[in-house]
């Protein structure tokens, strides 16, 4: 299991096209929302409506599933045909895991229904850090 607070293996998988994508390619860049949907078709369908919402807090979102889709998604779908990267990511489907933009889980969200509002919260608070920053320092008042 991936802890919290801890940077994840990389990950990287076909999309439906046979390209590769990983997640490497957004490290430094913005944070990711990957959702690990199964056959869930219509918790993408709600990501897919959802998808402005999250592009505009500077997160991309990347969808894990077991076999190509015939629907048409805003966001990159990868296929994880035999199941091991699902295995090894999460314990159940649909689970959904939020990365800073250093590759680090800040975020576990299992439930059946997500909670696109905490999500994006997340992720608005994990862009306001300023790593190369330190931790911010209040002028002494005289």
């Amino acid at each position: 299991m991936l802890s919290l607070h801890r940077e994840i293996p990389v990950l990287s998988l076909p999309d439906a096209r046979g390209r590769a994508v990983s997640t490497w390619s957004y490290k430094q860049y913005r944070p990711l929302v990957l959702v690990f949907a199964g056959s869930r078709a219509a918790l993408l369908d709600e990501f897919a409506r959802e998808y402005d919402a999250y592009r505009a807090t500077n997160a991309e979102v990347l969808a894990v599933v077991p076999k190509s889709l015939d629907a048409r998604l805003p966001f990159p779908v990868l296929i994880d045909a035999d199941g091991s990267a699902t295995r090894r990511y999460v314990e159940r489907v649909p689970t959904v895991l939020v990365l800073d933009a250093f590759g680090v889980l800040e975020g576990r969200f299992d439930q059946e229904r997500p909670d696109h509002a905490r999500m994006r919260n997340l992720i608005g608070e994990l862009e306001l850090r300023c790593p190369e920053c330190g931790v911010p320092e209040w002028p002494a008042e005289d």
